[in-house]
C-alpha cells in the first residue's frame, strides 16, 4: 500500500504548481495539509496545524490509498481554483516576504471564513461528477488556540506584568 502511494506522491509533488506554496509561494514543499489536498512549505505547515488542519511530512509519512487519491483529485492547482477563486476581484492581499502574522490571517479568511472560495462547477460536457469522485475539502474547524484579536504573546506578556 505504502510504496506505491509513496511513489505517487512523489510524481504529484512534482507538477509545477505543487512545487511551490499553496500559501506563501516559497519553492520546495515539503509537507501535504491531507484535509485540503495541498502541498505546503514547513513554515505554512505549522501555521496548518495552529488551524488544526491535517498535515504530514511528505518524506517521513505513508499515504493511504483515500489520501493519495484526494491530493491526486486536488493538489495545488486544483485548491486555488476553489480555495482563491475570487481573490483578484475583492482587492483582498496575498501577504508577501515572511510576515507570519499576516500570512496565518491570510490562511483564516482563506480556509475557515472561506472568502474567496467558491465550489467547483460541473465539466461543460454535461458530465457531472458525483459527490463521491469529486469529494471536496474540508472545511477546517474554527479551533486554533489563539483565535482570539491579540496574538497569544500578547496575551501572555500582558497576563506576566
Amino acid at each position: 500500500m505504502g510504496d506505491k502511494n509513496t511513489k505517487e506522491i512523489d510524481t504529484l509533488r512534482k507538477k509545477p504548481k505543487n512545487k511551490e506554496c499553496m500559501d506563501c509561494h516559497e519553492k520546495g514543499t515539503t509537507y501535504i495539509v491531507t484535509n485540503l489536498g495541498i502541498f505546503v512549505c514547513s513554515r505554512c505547515a505549522g501555521l496548518h496545524r495552529e488551524l488544526n488542519h491535517k498535515v504530514k511530512g511528505i518524506s517521513m509519512s505513508m499515504f493511504n490509498d483515500k489520501e493519495t487519491e484526494f491530493i491526486r483529485k486536488w493538489g495545488n492547482e486544483n485548491a486555488a481554483k476553489v480555495w482563491l477563486h475570487g481573490l483578484k476581484k475583492s482587492g483582498f492581499a496575498e501577504p508577501t516576504g515572511k510576515d507570519t502574522y499576516k500570512l496565518k490571517e491570510f490562511m483564516r479568511a482563506v480556509y475557515e471564513q472561506k472568502r474567496f472560495y467558491q465550489k467547483e462547477e460541473s465539466s461543460s460536457e454535461g458530465e457531472s461528477e458525483s459527490e463521491d469522485e469529486k469529494e471536496e475539502p474540508e472545511k477546517a474547524p474554527n479551533k486554533s488556540r489563539d483565535s482570539g484579536s491579540k496574538p497569544v504573546s500578547a496575551v501572555r506578556f500582558k497576563a506576566m506584568r
